[in-house]
């Protein structure tokens, strides 16, 4: 009887673990199923009624040639994603920049249409300057990557008061940025004193 068993379960392309336990022949598995669930609970019967481990049948990992390989397409990856984004990072900033400057120049002009000069907020024009910048750093608020300042020129054409530029001067994170201090006169001129060009840092 345990005979044909064995039999219709081998030409069925199945397993049969058979033990003897007790002078007794004893089928502790009966199906590929049971084996399955057996090996995956990482121990297998074997004949002698013992547990002997199933890793050994199982094959995982990586070649130490598939993990060179993967540790240099990350490598390769990161070379090139890297400076992509410190260049969106610094244009995201030069845009905050950018932004101040065209703000504080509106200020700019309406206290001109108040007091007559750009430095002074009391009609006070031959004075010294007395105004204060409606922001000194870009981002307005957070930890500063741009400061920003006003200078008021009195060389001709300009007399005090009537000519300033504004000056967003790279700090921070942004020291060193390619397009160096970004300024914006009261003529709209648009500048840059680092090697970068004014489509470079003003028109991206």
């Amino acid at each position: 009887m345990l005979k044909s068993l064995i039999y219709s379960l081998l030409h069925a392309g199945k397993h049969l673990d058979v033990g003897i336990i007790s002078g007794n022949s004893t089928a502790w598995s009966a199906s590929t199923n049971l084996m399955s669930r057996t090996c995956g609970g990482r121990h297998l019967r074997s004949t002698t009624g013992s547990c002997q481990s199933c890793a050994g049948n199982i094959q995982s990992g990586l070649t130490l040639i598939e993990l060179l390989i993967a540790v240099s397409i990350v490598g390769i990856l990161a070379a090139i994603a890297y400076p992509s984004y410190q260049n969106y990072i610094s244009q995201g900033s030069r845009a905050e920049a950018k932004g101040v400057l065209l703000e504080t120049a509106q200020f700019m002009e309406r206290n001109y249409t108040t007091n007559g000069c750009y430095h002074r907020n009391d009609n006070s024009c031959a004075s010294a300057a007395n105004l204060t910048l409606p922001f000194s750093q870009a981002p307005k608020t957070g930890t500063a990557t741009y400061n920003v300042t006003a200078t008021y020129s009195t060389t001709a054409p300009c007399t005090l008061g009537q000519c300033y530029t504004l000056s967003a001067a790279p700090t921070g994170r942004m020291t060193g940025d390619e397009c160096g201090t970004l300024t914006l006169t009261h003529t709209g001129t648009k500048g840059q004193a680092g090697g970068a060009t004014q489509a470079q840092c003003w028109e991206r």
